[in-house]
């Protein structure tokens, strides 16, 4: 099935709502994933800020050591953190 779907170059999804499942060709689908950025004002960027907000907190966290003490910092920071991935799901409409 597998082989199937990549020669014809189509993709099975999810819908957004409910419990079907629909099948796609790869160019619709990546154009309904273009429209949606594109009315929805995302925008792309090329690195993952992540980071940067992750050592901002554990830099406050260590200087503010009097509202959350030094044992109890690491309950409240993720020690691998990721940014979470997009799945775009078809809507019923």
């Amino acid at each position: 099935m597998k082989v199937k779907l990549k020669i014809n170059k189509v993709i099975i999804t999810q819908t957004d709502k409910g419990n079907t499942v629909i099948i796609l060709k790869e160019k619709e689908y990546s154009n309904w994933i273009n429209y949606f950025f594109q009315q929805n004002f995302y925008i792309e960027i090329k690195t993952d800020p992540i980071y940067n907000f992750q050592n901002t907190i554990r830099h406050d966290f260590n200087r503010n050591r009097i509202l959350i003490p030094g044992n109890q910092k690491w309950k409240y920071t993720n020690l691998i953190p990721s940014s979470p991935n997009f799945r775009e799901l078809i809507t019923n409409t």
